[in-house]
């Protein structure tokens, strides 16, 4: 679209493009109010969709009691467990943002809608820094830019991930983006001063995101690398020396207290184990999943391309097209969306996307995306969430893609269009858009209705965890202690103390050693009804829904047998609570 002053004597006529809108009255005018109405439609979603509901990915119940450690005063520690002064493995950053908006009102749970809006605000800013990157590094319009930024807030994983739990994903998509808007800004900059300044200041940003999520290791890698390809080196050097300055105290300091063997063994689970340990396992962070070696690389590698490629990109981007909306959000568990023919067709317009960009210009967000991926192929982890805070640079190579299929027609058929593809590529983000409204405004409408659709509805799986955790809290001691492959939700919930893990042979003397006396299984899908191995124990609780969730009784520990005197099968009638 093009805009055009009016003619003068005495003036050579001025063309406007739509990227100049906002130097006329008018057209500032328009900008503050296409401004006004994304953040209304954000903060509609946001509001319409935040729930009670936390605790159910297993980490964010992690991240919600470290939050509690840190609000309390005990410290960056598992206070759950039994044994004080365990530290997690975890990095700190999101766990004390939280902490923050803890202290302003420390009841939990009622506090947990407030816990929920520093991933609320940080989506806020993720809003605010993709308009940024796609309007200055991207140089597109300023509708373009705005339409692509409220899509990509509006991406339904996202959304569920900042108002139906406690995840660090938004957080640290608001860090990585700032970072790479930033870096890009030290690249582009007319003087020194501001060059060293916004270097340094991206190198704070990248160790930052580190201490959201180690993959934030990525984002470091590429801040260097981007700096020495622009022949930036003093910046280079800076950048190198503001992260070790904001990084390097918390990776000494995890270094040297990191949990004993010992505490490992109390605790368990992903929480305690060190990453380079967790690298080698088939599954990370399950201690009796085997441990490969170098030769079997390739085929993890190979694995989690064809999961990204094959399903994850229709998840991020058609994810209503392969689920009910009940579920929006659902997703993010990566379960029941098997691989689609359009995943496929999607992630070959994503790769030409980036194809061109680079070939137009190598950016900061292009490095980071490559060096992401990377270590996303080489992680034994479900994928689909590392390639959520990728969603502002994998939305921007769609469109770049439908861009560039755009000029090779206007070529091939010597039209006399305009140039400016800044309107085609606004109508194409805008249907993106209006997928995801679409999602979101049934997903509101029907939240009530608990009724499965492919998996239970959020609220459904929640309401029968909380019925079991209540269960807990009314009829058990409170010096009971619990172990469970959710072990924080436990504690905040009932104040129990509690360890990980669900594998009765292996921990039967580490049990007995801690005074463990209930195995709870909760869980967001159906629990198997007991085998030959928890069958062994009195069911004190089981739920009346469909997930089927219990709670074990192992016995008095003064009258335990050692494993191996147990029977094979059958239930054995053990002391238990009625």
């Amino acid at each position: 679209m093009r805009t055009k002053t009016p003619p003068s004597k005495n003036k050579p006529e001025t063309v406007l493009t739509e990227n100049q809108i906002g130097s006329e009255p008018m057209s500032r005018n328009f900008l503050l109010a296409s401004v006004a109405a994304a953040v209304t439609v954000f903060l509609a979603v946001y509001l319409l969709r935040l729930d009670r509901i936390l605790g159910l990915f297993v980490d964010d119940a992690w991240y919600a009691l470290l939050a509690k450690s840190l609000a309390t005063g005990q410290g960056y520690q598992l206070i759950n467990s039994p044994s004080s002064g365990i530290l997690p493995v975890y990095p700190p950053v999101y766990p004390f943002l939280v902490s923050l908006v803890y202290r302003l009102w420390p009841n939990f749970p009622d506090n947990v809608m407030l816990l929920k809006s520093v991933s609320m605000l940080a989506m806020l800013v993720v809003g605010w820094a993709s308009y940024r990157h796609f309007n200055r590094d991207r140089e597109w319009s300023h509708l373009l830019s705005l339409v692509s930024a409220l899509t990509v807030t509006l991406t339904p994983g996202l959304v569920f991930l900042a108002t139906s739990s406690t995840m660090s994903e938004c957080v640290f998509a608001m860090f990585q983006l700032l970072t790479v808007v930033v870096i890009e800004s030290a690249a582009r900059a007319d003087n020194g001063k501001a060059e060293i300044r916004n270097a340094a200041l991206g190198g704070a940003l990248a160790a930052i995101a580190f201490l959201t999520r180690s993959i934030g290791l990525a984002v470091i890698g590429a801040g260097f690398i981007f700096l020495l390809k622009e022949r930036r080196w003093r910046s280079a050097a800076v950048f190198v020396v503001a992260v070790a300055i904001f990084a390097a105290p918390w990776v000494i300091y995890s270094r040297t207290h990191q949990p004993t063997a010992e505490q490992r063994a109390e605790q368990g689970g992903m929480i305690v184990q060190d990453y380079s340990a967790q690298f080698w396992q088939t599954r990370a962070g399950d201690s009796s999943s085997s441990v490969v070696g170098v030769d079997r690389l390739p085929e993890r590698m190979w694995g989690n391309a064809m999961k990204i490629i094959g399903n994850n990109l229709a998840m991020l981007f058609t994810p209503m097209l392969h689920r009910s909306s009940k579920l929006s959000g659902e997703e993010t568990l990566e379960q029941g969306l098997a691989r689609h023919g359009l995943s496929y067709v999607l992630s070959f317009v994503v790769l030409l996307g980036l194809a061109l960009t680079i070939k137009r210009r190598l950016g900061m967000a292009e490095i980071t995306v490559v060096f992401t991926l990377g270590i996303t192929c080489l992680w034994p982890w479900d994928t689909y969430r590392f390639l959520l805070p990728l969603a502002p640079f994998l939305f921007a190579y769609l469109l770049e893609a439908f861009r560039g299929a755009r000029d090779l027609v206007r070529q091939q058929l010597e039209t006399k269009s305009a140039a400016e593809p800044w309107r085609a590529m606004t109508v194409f983000a805008g249907l993106f858009l209006a997928l995801f409204l679409y999602d979101h405004s049934v997903y509101v409408a029907k939240r009530s209705d608990l009724s499965r659709a492919e998996y239970l509805p959020w609220q459904a799986v929640f309401n029968e965890n909380l019925e079991a955790l209540n269960w807990i809290r009314d009829k058990t001691p409170e010096d009971a202690i619990f172990c469970s492959m959710n072990p924080a939700l436990i504690n905040l919930y009932t104040g129990r103390k509690s360890v990980a893990g669900g594998n009765a042979e292996a921990n039967w003397e580490n049990w007995k050693r801690l005074n463990v006396r209930y195995m709870a299984y909760l869980s967001v899908f159906q629990i198997a009804d007991p085998g030959m191995e928890d069958g062994r124990f009195e069911q004190s609780y089981r739920s009346k829904g469909p997930l089927k969730l219990r709670v074990m009784d192992l016995g008095r520990r003064e009258n335990r047998l050692p494993w191996r005197s147990f029977g094979t099968g059958g239930s054995i009638k053990i002391d238990t609570l009625k």
